[in-house]
């Protein structure tokens, strides 16, 4: 009995991984952006949301977000600009009417 081995990679039983690093064999290391990074970041991210937070309020946001990364901000404050929208949906029709007024 003979073995057939084939000597190319079919693509299609290549792991995704091994196929983005074959592709990519230079890796680039970037770091996490440091706290005036992280303030730049979330004062870009809610420029068009309108908030009351201070200076110093964003100061401690962004030294209570050491080690997030600028993905881990948007969601941060895509999530808390839509804090008010979920509030609003536990209150009752004739509250929101009042609420509006």
């Amino acid at each position: 009995q003979q073995m057939l081995i084939p000597s190319y990679v079919c693509p299609a039983m290549t792991p995704p991984i091994e196929a983005a690093t074959r592709r990519m064999p230079k890796r680039v290391y970037i770091p996490l952006p440091d706290t005036e990074a992280r303030v730049g970041a979330i004062r870009q991210l809610l420029a068009d949301t309108p908030h009351a937070l201070s200076g110093a309020d964003l100061q401690q946001l962004a030294r209570s977000t050491d080690g997030y990364s600028q993905s881990d901000l948007r969601s941060l404050c895509s999530q808390a600009a839509m804090a008010p929208v979920r509030d609003m949906q536990g209150v009752s029709v004739g509250a929101r009417l009042l609420l509006l007024i």
